[in-house]
């Protein structure tokens, strides 16, 4: 590392237990598919699998994996619903 720099050195260290493009694959091969069924073949706990899914960007939503990412329509409609419950909550009573 230089100094004054903020990145990280290379470090040797315990390789990872998954490849993160295999998984990848095998994610988008059936989006259905388990933790425990992708930790069998690839010989890993579901935890493992689970670690790394985060790590690429999946998470498990209504039973299906998907990219945990909004589109810029998504969050502006988000934002449009949420500053209108905002707006409202002082003039409606339950």
């Amino acid at each position: 590392m230089t100094p004054g720099s903020v990145e990280d050195d290379e470090r040797s260290g315990r390789p990872s237990a998954v490849d993160n493009d295999r998984l990848r694959a095998l994610v988008e091969e059936n989006p259905r598919t388990t933790l425990k069924d992708i930790g069998s073949r690839l010989s890993v706990s579901s935890r493992t699998v689970g670690i790394h899914m985060q790590e690429i960007g999946e998470s498990k939503k209504l039973d299906k994996r998907v990219p945990h990412e909004l589109t810029p329509h998504q969050k502006d409609r988000r934002y449009e619903l949420a500053s209108a419950l905002l707006r409202s909550t002082g003039t409606i009573h339950f």
